[in-house]
């Protein structure tokens, strides 16, 4: 029995820790896709990449009619680092209605090498509400964001969510249980 829990732990660990590491690699195209709730916090969905090379890029969101948000609105944001999760990058671009069905797309947008943060949420999201991940829109549901390039390399940059540092910390404490009593 600890050997199948401790197997079990080892197992729920790399599953934790592997389940983003697609989302590092270099590419040319990248795509997330993200769930956007209805009013106040979460909102707004967040992803944050880096430039590795220079070029030009389009940036969209996807709602209907494959996924389920209605209609996107898209904000684009030089990344500064900024402490406490709020943003105060550098705005760079916004979009509601430029692509097909309602979609959103920021396109030919010059990207120099650098971290960037892109934001989406329901239509009407405001710069303020787009830093802050809080909207007042009534609507919700899931979007594919993509960042394309034929010049330019992109690379997805993790950013921990607190919920992962609690299932690595419990994942921890279940290896260690583990190992103390296969000693007994």
């Amino acid at each position: 029995m600890e050997k199948l829990l401790a197997v079990a732990t080892l197992a729920l660990m790399l599953v934790f820790a592997g389940a983003r590491i697609d989302r590092n690699a270099d590419a040319n195209t990248i795509t997330e896709l993200h769930t956007i709730a209805m009013n106040g916090p979460n909102a707004v969905s967040y992803t944050f990449f880096s430039v590795a090379t220079a070029g030009v890029f389009n940036i969209s969101a996807d709602g209907l009619p494959v996924y389920t948000l209605a209609d996107p609105e898209i904000y684009l944001f030089i990344d500064n680092g900024s402490p406490g999760g709020a943003l105060t990058g550098m705005f760079l671009a916004t979009d509601n209605d430029s692509g097909s069905s309602n979609n959103a797309l920021i396109q030919d947008q010059s990207l120099g090498v650098g971290d960037y943060v892109f934001a989406v949420g329901a239509h009407v999201l405001l710069d303020a509400s787009a830093r802050a991940d809080t909207n007042d829109a009534n609507s919700a549901g899931t979007v594919l964001v993509t960042i394309a390039s034929s010049d330019g390399l992109a690379n997805l940059r993790q950013v921990p969510e607190p919920a992962s540092f609690i299932l690595l910390g419990l994942g921890l404490l279940g290896f260690r249980f583990a190992l103390r009593h296969r000693r007994d």
